[in-house]
């Protein structure tokens, strides 16, 4: 057993904490053992994407969970990995997470809600809408706000209406607060042999415009393994193609083959930096991206 002497001090395990969990916060990391939010860097400001709970008594652990990345990791400091978690302090994380997931629930079931309030009422989206003609794609199916926001529906595998992408005119995209994402999807098209999925609404009305194949939309790179998996099991023969960003970063090529690879799938991304809304209107010769 590590003595108290030789115990790191607070400052040392909260640093252990965030370095070991990746997290990236200027937040001050609170180690009472209760459940706190976070705001991760680089994420809007205002957000506060992750949640954790660090416990200092006994051995120092803790747990740690990115809603963007749906990303859940225990902790235990290192060094200590034989040693129990102290009984008192796994209760305190077992209670967090299961706050955690009542909360979330909570958010959820009101969003589905809302947007099962919203969706059946809204207009479809005039062929004329601003967005849309700058982007040089039709509606196919999206729906239209009073302000001239795109409406857009996400599904959940049950095939649930659980939450909705609003996209306005000036291109600014927001979701129904609490709504979940993760495994929700829409789509653009009927049953084709080759299903293609790909990020956003615009990107996936380009490919259908393009192949006329079944096209589904996971919302952002992150979604696309759960989703294309979501569509494997429904057609299992079919030739799933994961339409990949072509990003500077390689974020949306790396997510893109790992979806592949979990379907047994092809990936497919545009020859020039950006997404295959871009390169359509490069062939084209039009739009302003």
């Amino acid at each position: 057993m590590q003595s108290k002497a030789n115990k790191p001090a607070a400052y040392e395990i909260i640093d252990a904490f965030k370095a070991d969990m990746n997290i990236v916060t200027d937040d001050p990391i609170i180690a009472d053992g209760k459940l706190h939010r976070c705001h991760i860097n680089g994420h809007k400001s205002g957000t506060l994407n992750g949640a954790y709970v660090l416990h200092l008594d006994g051995t120092p652990a803790g747990y740690f969970e990115d809603f963007t990345t749906d990303i859940k990791t225990n902790w235990k400091l290192e060094g200590s990995e034989r040693q129990p978690i102290d009984h008192e302090a796994q209760k305190q994380i077992d209670a967090a997470k299961t706050e955690r997931a009542k909360q979330r629930l909570i958010k959820e079931q009101k969003a589905a809600r809302t947007a099962n309030y919203i969706y059946p009422k809204a207009p479809l989206a005039d062929p004329g809408n601003t967005y849309l003609i700058r982007k040089g794609i039709q509606p196919h199916g999206a729906k239209q706000g009073y302000n001239g926001a795109l409406i857009l529906p996400l599904y959940d595998a049950k095939n649930d209406l659980v939450s909705l992408q609003f996209i306005h005119p000036d291109g600014t995209k927001r979701f129904l607060k609490g709504g979940n994402k993760k495994g929700c999807f829409w789509w653009i098209g009927q049953k084709t042999d080759t299903v293609c999925v790909g990020e956003g609404f615009v990107t996936c009305a380009s490919i259908f415009e393009a192949t006329g194949y079944l096209t589904v939309i996971a919302y952002d790179a992150g979604n696309l393994e759960a989703v294309a998996k979501i569509i494997r099991d429904r057609q299992q023969a079919a030739n799933i193609v994961i339409c990949a960003d072509n990003d500077e970063s390689g974020v949306g090529q790396e997510k893109a083959n790992r979806a592949a690879h979990a379907v047994n799938g092809l990936v497919a991304f545009p020859p020039i930096p950006g997404d295959f809304n871009d390169w359509a209107k490069q062939i084209q010769g039009g739009g302003d991206g």
